[in-house]
């Protein structure tokens, strides 16, 4: 895996116009190609040499973004040569025992985390060797102290023409951030540090590829980057990739490579905030150099100058005209982006909608699962109620058998009464006998007197006996109605409330019936507008295929065209 493949995706606000922004600037290159075409084909060694250089640029700008190096290169390790010495991994074409003539050394250290103390190694090891082609440095956690140390190194450099400086926080202050003083010294010398290198970089007259991605340049380092391309007269492909720079800080970098750059070809500002506009302009100034150093490869390979002047205005001519289509066709685009963009927020819109309503939805059913769950609550409670109502019919039942046994001994009472009023009855006819026959005998009337008074005692006894059982059974008949009474009164109580426990239990559910509908029918909906959402995901995606059929017609109509004007 390259550091290429290891990149976060570019923040672009609007992905639809960077890929349409892609197509038509591969439209232009194919009309551009197919019109090159054309006019090489009555000047065969030029094309071809012209391809050849084309190749190799477009070779040299992939190893400078390779992150693993070749097979040969990095066959022993980095701290040693085969020699056993020292290196700082250091491979040169020597070694791999294929030194084209004319190329130099390649420096490979990306991904090792040398830091800001390891780039004075790394200078020490540039100032003894002075022809190395290609420094890799990617991912070493080196920020503005470490570049200012390798300043020195890279001003001895005079045939470098690949520098790749990728995932390194260049304007980040380092060690200086936590010194005392820090703050807007550390910024100053951060940006002194950029600029000094981009300085370097403006009057390095054989670096061909610059790699400066995930390097949080900001505004102020792409200001700095744009001042270098202004007077920079030799670098081709320049990568500057997710590196936070605004709007206006990529406006600076357009306006240096269209007003005042002639050779760069390639600058890549994927990740940034650049805009749709500047992002169009930047496409035509690099293939307005492209065609350019095609025509001055052209006029310095062809012998015939006045005919292939001709030829050349010719085929500027049909350039301004493809240039002019196809910012016709950019503005088609545009328009067809935007209505892209309003149906996009439309359908979000609509989205943001579903997703509140089923919130609320969900709201719903955990309020309705609370009032579930309350009234079971209100079940158990009338479980509960039903039991104390049956605890309380028992106390009433044995309430009524304790009245029963009263009721059975007030009898019992009650018959006793009688038979001491019998008893008493028979004691009066005795003392009336007794009193008739105390007419008879004299004698014996003290001793009837005795008995008389003994009958009257008893009497009275038995008179004051029954008037206290009377009593008790007045108590316990009063007991017995208070008793029928609360009992009649808890039975209606609980009567009522079980009543009252029935309707609720009822109504309940009913509500629990209607909830299950209303959720029934809420699932239903949601459905449908998944299905409606599906629908139109699909109609989308047909529009795309469409729209993608009618450029390709369209790029097949420029080629036509371009084919006849050769013709």
């Amino acid at each position: 895996m390259t550091l290429e493949e290891t990149r976060s995706p570019p923040p672009v606000s609007s992905p639809r116009s960077s890929l349409d922004l892609g197509r038509s600037s591969h439209a232009s290159e194919a009309a551009s190609k197919s019109a090159f075409s054309s006019f090489s084909s009555s000047h065969p060694p030029a094309a071809s040499s012209d391809a050849v250089s084309q190749e190799k640029l477009r070779g040299s700008e992939r190893n400078s973004r390779r992150e693993i190096p070749p097979h040969g290169v990095a066959s022993t390790p980095p701290g040693k040569n085969e020699g056993g010495q020292e290196d700082l991994g250091v491979r040169t074409l020597e070694m791999r025992g294929e030194r084209p003539p004319g190329d130099g050394d390649e420096l490979l250290l990306n991904r090792k985390f040398i830091g800001d103390q390891g780039c004075k190694g790394v200078t020490a090891s540039l100032m003894k060797r002075t022809n190395f082609v290609r420094i890799d440095l990617s991912a070493n956690n080196i920020t503005s102290q470490g570049l200012a140390a390798l300043l020195p190194g890279l001003a001895v450099q005079r045939s470098l023409k690949h520098l790749d400086l990728n995932w390194n926080s260049l304007a980040s202050p380092g060690n200086l951030a936590g010194s005392s003083g820090a703050g807007s010294t550390s910024s100053s010398r951060c940006m002194y540090t950029l600029q000094t290198f981009c300085d370097w970089v403006s009057t390095h007259g054989s670096l061909h590829t610059l790699t400066l991605a995930h390097c949080r340049l900001g505004n102020q380092g792409a200001a700095c980057m744009a001042d270098a391309l202004n007077r920079n007269t030799s670098l081709v492909t320049v990568d500057l990739s997710h590196n936070g720079v605004g709007a206006a800080a990529c406006t600076l970098l357009v306006q240096a490579v269209e007003n005042s750059n002639k050779t760069v070809l390639h600058v890549d500002l994927t990740g940034n905030s650049a805009s749709y506009a500047s992002l169009s302009a930047l496409e035509r100034a690099c293939a307005r150099n492209r065609v350019n150093r095609h025509v001055a490869c052209l006029q310095r390979k062809q012998p015939n100058l006045q005919k292939s002047g001709e030829k050349l205005q010719q085929l500027q001519t049909y350039v301004l005209q493809l240039e002019r289509e196809v910012a016709l066709r950019q503005d088609e685009f545009s328009k067809i982006i935007d209505d892209m963009h309003a149906d996009a927020a439309e359908a979000a819109r609509r989205l943001d909608e579903a997703q509140e309503e089923v919130r609320q939805l969900k709201e719903k059913l955990r309020s309705v699962s609370f009032d579930l769950v309350a009234e079971k609550k209100k079940g158990l409670d009338a479980e509960n109620l039903k039991k104390e109502i049956h605890a309380l019919q028992l106390r009433v039942s044995s309430r009524e058998t304790e009245v029963a046994e009263l009721r059975s001994r007030v009898q019992q009472l009650e018959a006793e009464k009688q038979l001491h009023a019998e008893d008493a009855k028979s004691l009066r006819s005795k003392s009336q006998a007794l009193a008739d026959a105390s007419l008879l005998t004299q004698q014996s009337l003290d001793d009837a007197n005795m008995a008389n008074k003994q009958l009257e005692a008893c009497l009275h006894q038995s008179e004051s006996r029954l008037a206290g059982l009377s009593q008790q059974v007045a108590n316990l008949r009063r007991q017995l109605v208070a008793a029928e009474a609360a009992a009649e009164e808890q039975r209606t109580a609980l009567l009522s409330r079980c009543q009252a426990t029935q309707e609720e239990n009822r109504k309940l559910e009913e509500k629990v019936f209607q909830l299950e509908r209303e959720q029934q029918q809420l699932e239903q909906k949601r459905a449908h507008l998944a299905w409606s959402l599906e629908k139109e995901e699909r109609e989308r995606e047909h529009w795309k295929l469409q729209e993608e059929e009618k450029r390709k017609e369209e790029r097949q109509t420029l080629q036509e065209q371009a084919e006849e004007w050769k013709n």
